[in-house]
């Protein structure tokens, strides 16, 4: 059994219950190279994805524009432990006071001030609890800052204003919630519109009330609004469709503000949050939706189906369903609750945002691990070469990877810290007592909710995020839509048990179990003769066994091999290379004593060296556009092409 306790960070322990916490989960070279045939996707549901931001906050460089960081600032990542500080402006934004009030939205447009006393009796609970004031809104942003400090192996600290500064004071807008949340108002049912409107209205409210606003001394923007949102809506209990959606939204056109005098600056995109989450008699914390939402803030990606709001990848990543999949209950008969802790960034995310240092290997024995959520830096993500552009990332995921407690009795292992003054929960801890005074420890273990430990293996394939599944001539990364594939998806999980139960559109069997962690005792092995194999996303045999993976450890260990490795290869080249020409034909077509490659597919003859360099220099690539302006050009082997579409087999003769 573990025992689970909510430890105010100041004052005493407040016991909770029986003390079990259980998980739950609330549902048991012109762009035309890569194509995509939007009839594959299944209809989606969701009206609204959050944008991601486009700006290199933390000035990290890369071999290809969505692949694992190399540099920061110049510094390589392996040597780049110098923390990074954002500065964000959080503006407390109230609308119009709704009397009577409005049933389409969440509260009457002002933030809660009720007193803690008030709130409790009334709602039942005590989680982000009344008053919503200053003090409520600088602890969720200390509770942000401790997750990006821990997660990022502590080289991310975020520091903070919030305006207007007074306890209960707020910009009020001039009209009510509605007229952001519906149609009606503008004539049209643009979402992004509607919320473009209230992020302008609200900064530039922000900059003629408070003139001492300095915006170039920030990086990031936060509205933290009054009312729920959309996201929590359950339109069958209690309608409110005309809250307003919880994203990262990137404008249009810039808001231009005046900056104290210092002359005038742009504010490109920023986050929209609500003051609670909890309604419709669910209840729930900001800590996992802000957290997440900042992660669009910083250059990250949804990894759930952001067309349809299923799960991809479950509740190993920050980045699908904001870990709400997992909740908590405090007592025995007391509400769960969502969102408490914010689940650990994926491997994925970690390399792409520098957090860890990514080693390639392509041979090697007894590989080791270290869990993410230890401070190894260099250890904690394996990367398992496909292709340039396809890999394998390994990495170690352990509930509990703090032993610091061990050398103290009596202690307490497993504790969520809270604030005393707003009872906001700061993270996850454990505590001691020491001459009969109780000490309080913030940790990085946020993936204590995990539903096992071990080692997860992600499946990558950069490829995707060029195509455009939207159709309006971007890319899957840039319009947040990487994931609409289940059977080509950008980062997935490969499921130890391989029993395929995350993103699959035909049934829904949860957010990940325990059997999909590589360890002794589920399986070892990760081959391609095994259930997973290691097979590449078009079903190219890639010859990689990673094997012999050791027991759950804060430290594990495998074996690494690529068979048939041929320096060269693989080649980049066109999507189902070699289907209508039966295969590959070899042939010395120069008559030097070595055969040449050739395939086909459509009207384009492929044809390489032994060593992978294209046999004729054509000059055909594809063309890649990166954030920084600098584009990619990857060259495509083209030997000839043709007035008709290929078909049947390649026939060679003099």
């Amino acid at each position: 059994m573990v025992w689970f306790v909510l430890i105010l960070l100041i004052s005493l322990v407040i016991p909770a219950g029986s003390g079990e916490y259980k998980l739950l989960t609330p549902r048991q070279a012109g762009g035309k190279i890569i194509t995509y045939q939007q009839n594959d996707i299944p209809p989606g549901t969701i009206q609204f994805r959050s944008m991601i931001c486009q700006r290199n906050l933390l000035g990290l460089e890369r071999e290809t524009p969505f692949g694992p960081a190399i540099r920061k600032n110049g510094i390589p990542i392996t040597l780049a432990i110098q923390a990074d500080t954002i500065r964000i402006l959080a503006l407390k934004i109230e609308f119009q006071t709704e009397d009577p009030d409005d049933p389409t939205t969440t509260g009457n447009g002002n933030f809660d001030l009720r007193s803690l006393d008030q709130f409790v009796e009334e709602e039942g609970h005590d989680f982000d609890p009344a008053p919503h004031n200053t003090s409520y809104f600088s602890s969720h942003l200390e509770a942000l800052h401790n997750y990006w400090w821990f997660v990022s192996d502590k080289t991310l600290n975020l520091e903070w204003d919030i305006y207007p500064q007074e306890e209960t004071l707020s910009f009020r807008l001039p009209n009510p919630i509605s007229y952001y949340g519906s149609e009606t108002s503008w004539g049209m049912d643009s979402i992004v519109v509607r919320l473009e409107r209230f992020f302008k209205d609200a900064v530039k409210l922000a900059d003629t009330l408070a003139p001492e606003i300095n915006f170039s001394d920030y990086q990031s923007v936060i509205l933290f609004h009054a009312g729920s949102d959309q996201q929590n809506n359950i339109a069958f209990i209690n309608d409110t469709p005309f809250d307003l959606w919880t994203g990262f939204i990137r404008l249009a056109e810039p808001v231009c503000v005046d900056s104290n005098g210092a002359g005038w600056t742009d504010i490109p995109d920023g986050l929209i949050v609500p003051e609670t989450v909890s309604q419709d008699n669910r209840v729930g914390v900001l800590n996992a939706v802000l957290a997440h939402e900042f992660g669009h803030q910083l250059g990250l990606v949804d990894l759930y189906n952001t067309y349809n709001f299923q799960t991809a990848v479950g509740d190993f990543s920050l980045m699908d369903n904001n870990g709400l999949s997992v909740s908590i209950i405090f007592e025995d008969d007391g509400p769960f609750v969502t969102g408490v802790l914010p689940v650990y960034p994926d491997a994925w995310s970690r390399a792409y945002l520098g957090f860890s240092a990514v080693r390639e290997i392509a041979d090697g024995q007894n590989v080791v691990i270290s869990a993410a959520e230890q401070y190894y830096h260099d250890d904690e993500i394996v990367k398992v070469p496909i292709s340039e552009m396809e890999y394998f990332l390994i990495e170690n995921r352990q509930r509990y990877a703090d032993f610091d407690y061990i050398h103290y009795d009596p202690s307490i292992p497993n504790a969520i810290i809270a604030d005393s003054t707003t009872g906001v929960i700061l993270g996850p801890g454990w505590a001691y007592y020491d001459n009969n005074e109780l000490y309080k420890v913030l940790t990085g273990e946020y993936d204590r909710l995990l539903p096992g430990d071990g080692v997860l293996i992600w499946h990558v394939d950069e490829t995707v995020a060029y195509m455009d599944y939207v159709g309006e001539g971007g890319n899957n990364f840039l319009q947040n839509t990487l994931q609409w594939d289940p059977n080509r998806r950008f980062v997935s999980v490969v499921e130890a048990d391989g029993i395929v139960d995350l993103g699959d559109y035909n049934y829904f069997s949860g957010y990940g179990t325990d059997d999909d962690f590589f360890k002794i005792g589920n399986n070892t092995d990760f081959t391609p003769s095994t259930n997973p194999d290691t097979r590449s996303n078009l079903g190219a045999d890639t010859h990689i066994s990673i094997t012999g993976i050791t027991e759950t450890d804060t430290l594990m260990y495998c074996d690494i091999s690529i068979g048939w490795n041929q320096d060269g290869f693989p080649v980049m080249g066109f999507p189902d290379l070699g289907n209508n020409c039966d295969g590959l034909l070899v042939l010395d077509i120069d008559s030097d004593g070595q055969n040449e490659i050739l395939t086909g597919v459509g009207k384009f003859l492929i044809a390489v060296n032994p060593d992978g360099s294209p046999v004729m220099d054509t000059s055909s690539g594809l063309l890649i556009p990166g954030f920084d302006g600098d584009s990619l050009i990857y060259v495509l082997p083209v030997f000839a092409i043709l007035d008709t579409n290929i078909t049947g087999n390649l026939i060679a003769g003099d």
